[in-house]
């Protein structure tokens, strides 16, 4: 077995991308940029000047380097070449999906391996594998201090010199892996021991319907628009931060007529989903104090930039003040953020269509030491609903836990309801609930 590797990410870890992230996000772009890269119409820029030359260093003097990247592998050629990374091609791993790596033989061919990054996606990579991490980049005192206590990489990096020091400790056998109990800091539960707690499909609203196959929209604008907005505006939204997010910015996406256009501002999304919700709740006949528990991302939150459901409930939480002020509402809406992913997970979409409640409970807990809650309905809060898998892990995790007295409703709600034509969805969720419930 060999002895030691480096992975290194890319984006952002060896080079400034940020202004190549509108080609990303769209199919066409991503077909655009390996041709701008090459032909110069783009600037490639180191994001730690003199990283380029040190990677080519360590690779020369025999170190096995390899490159993992959540980016296409045509883009990633392309800016390797065009940098002057000299890495072998056999070497460069793209579209990984971090921080769910499916499995690679390298991952047993060394005797340990490092992972270089900037985002705590890469760390948590790191983790699942049992592998040293460092976290590089230009961070705060306070960032630092932050992620050395919730995401915990072996080390961290503000700059070339403090990663060149920290891949020396490595070398000489100096940073190692340490293992860390995440769920230390919350209340879980244990997945093949609880009851599962479902809720009822009809119990379950939405603002809209999201068709995801352009092959069924049938000319209908509606559908049309809902796409766009679920993938220009809701989906995208956490790499967004909160203030950018409260002053209505919005993402920018490359598009087929070679422009940068921009998704709608999520926030504007907020407001025209309340109002939908506002008439679900009415339907529902719901009344008193009603709390909104959002729904966390399949990722640890400092992974993403923001977390947009908590966002979401904040909001509708002032919109629901000031109806029930004017009379307009007989509720009051709480935000309650005490839900937390302490571990990543595979998304559904990556998840080969498995949707179950029990592996979600794996890496979900709340926060220690929240009191007993006495309300008349607790809705789980969510972006996208399919199966109803994420809502029911929550209300699980929140019934077994117990922090909310017995008697109290749960209902599920979320900007979009997943649709496929000559799906019965209601069918579907009653027939995946009662599944679940047997074990099956």
């Amino acid at each position: 077995m060999n002895s030691r590797a480096i992975i290194f990410d890319l984006d952002d870890t060896i080079f400034a991308t940020e202004e190549f992230k509108p080609y990303l996000r769209t199919e066409i772009g991503r077909e655009t940029i390996p041709g701008l890269i090459e032909r110069d119409e783009i600037e490639v820029r180191e994001r730690h000047q003199g990283v380029v030359e040190y990677i080519n260093k360590l690779i020369n003097s025999g170190i096995a380097v390899f490159i993992f990247s959540d980016s296409p592998s045509a883009y990633c050629f392309a800016i390797l070449d065009k940098g002057g990374v000299k890495v072998s091609r056999d070497n460069i791993y793209c579209s990984q999906h971090k921080p769910t790596v499916d499995d690679n033989i390298i991952f047993t061919s060394y005797q340990d391996i490092l992972v270089v990054g900037d985002s705590p996606k890469d760390i948590y990579f790191a983790h699942l594998r049992a592998f040293p991490s460092i976290l590089l980049g230009r961070l705060s005192k306070k960032s630092c201090e932050y992620y050395n206590r919730w995401t915990k990489p072996s080390a961290i990096c503000t700059n070339l010199d403090e990663l060149k020091s920290a891949v020396d400790d490595y070398l000489n056998g100096q940073l190692v892996f340490q293992q860390h109990d995440f769920k230390r800091n919350y209340d879980t539960v244990d997945p093949d021991e609880c009851d599962l707690t479902t809720i009822p499909s009809e119990n379950i609203g939405h603002a809209f319907e999201y068709w995801p196959n352009s092959d069924d929209w049938d000319d209908v604008e509606e559908r049309k628009k809902v796409w766009f907005e679920v993938k220009r505006s809701i989906k995208v939204a956490k790499e967004l931060t909160q203030s950018q997010i409260e002053n209505s910015e919005r993402v920018a996406f490359y598009n087929r007529n070679k422009t940068i256009g921009y998704g709608k501002a999520f926030k504007a999304l907020m407001w025209v989903s309340f109002q939908e919700f506002v008439k679900w709740a009415k339907k529902e006949k719901l009344t008193g104090k009603i709390y909104l528990v959002p729904t966390p991302p399949s990722v640890p939150m400092e992974c993403n930039k923001s977390f947009p459901m908590l966002i979401l409930a904040e909001w509708w939480s002032k919109y629901a003040y000031f109806a029930r002020k004017k009379g307009e509402i007989n509720f009051i809406l709480e935000h309650f953020y005490i839900v937390e992913r302490f571990l990543p997970t595979p998304p559904a979409h990556m998840s080969n269509g498995r949707r179950e409640v029990r592996p979600h409970l794996e890496t979900l807990g709340t926060y220690k030491k929240i009191k007993k809650n006495d309300g008349t309905a607790v809705i789980i809060l969510d972006d996208i609903v399919t199966s109803g898998t994420q809502m029911n892990a929550v209300a699980t995790l929140l019934t077994e836990v117990g922090i909310f007295k017995n008697e109290i409703p749960f209902y599920g709600y979320a900007f979009a309801r997943t649709t496929r034509p000559g799906a019965d969805v209601s069918e579907l969720l009653r027939l995946f609930s009662a599944s679940e419930i047997a074990g099956s």
